[in-house]
């Protein structure tokens, strides 16, 4: 138990009832003799604990700052859960978004590529044709003027 001068002793009047300890202080009683008193019977409870209201109404209220303690851990915890389920889907998405993208552009530069290596192998066919009217022996010189003009 608690013996320091700053706080005051306390009566385990709030006791959890699954693991026996006082949510006041933490106090685990354990003992075998006698079973933790029921929490329907309040006769018990006053006899083994004699009523002292200022004292009791003090630790009422601390018992109550410590819930307020431990539903606002509790709330600190389920928002980090929450932020960190709703970061990991948006980073989902957003890898799922780029690899989209990606395959998006792959699929373009391939078409791209296509169309350019056509227009190139025209070009060259165009180009040799060219080059074969220039050089051919049976056209006109006044032709070869013109279209070289």
């Amino acid at each position: 138990m608690n013996t320091s001068l700053s706080r005051k002793q306390c009566s385990h009047r709030f006791i959890n009832q699954s693991s026996g300890k006082c949510l006041h202080c933490g106090y685990t009683e354990i003992s075998i003799e006698s079973p933790p008193p029921p929490s329907s019977s309040p006769l018990i409870i006053q006899q083994e604990y004699p009523l002292n209201t200022t004292d009791d109404n003090s630790l009422e209220i601390e018992h109550y700052e410590r819930l307020v303690l431990m539903v606002d851990e509790w709330k600190k915890t389920m928002t980090n859960r929450i932020e960190t389920i709703y970061k990991s889907k948006i980073e989902r998405l957003r890898d799922e978004f780029e690899r989209k993208q990606a395959a998006r552009r792959r699929f373009f530069a391939e078409q791209n590529k296509i169309e350019t290596n056509d227009i190139e192998h025209e070009q060259i066919e165009l180009k040799n044709i060219n080059f074969q009217f220039l050089n051919h022996s049976a056209i006109d010189t006044e032709y070869t003027l013109m279209a070289a003009s």
